[in-house]
């Protein structure tokens, strides 16, 4: 079974590498190049009560939202959507 892990972030990062360590076919999906390039160069290391472990998956560069925009938002000003009311 093929598993795409939506998201190369600490999550979708530690889910995958875990996942991929433990035999299965894992792939990473993320829109960050930034994220994509240094898990190509360096794997994904993940730490902690069981030792250090470097984890080399593959990863891919898709943007899944295209009308995905951040919201930026002045303090105690509401968040609101591009387009809504």
């Amino acid at each position: 079974m093929k598993i795409y892990m939506i998201g190369a972030g600490a999550m979708g990062g530690v889910y995958g590498g875990l996942l991929a360590r433990a035999g299965y076919d894992v792939t990473l999906v993320d829109p960050r190049e930034d994220h994509i390039r240094k898990i190509q160069s360096e794997g994904i290391t993940i730490e902690g009560m069981r030792g250090k472990h470097v984890i080399k998956l593959p990863v891919l560069l898709r943007v899944i939202w295209p009308s995905f925009s951040p919201i930026r938002t002045q303090p105690g000003r509401p968040q609101r959507r591009p387009g809504s009311s």
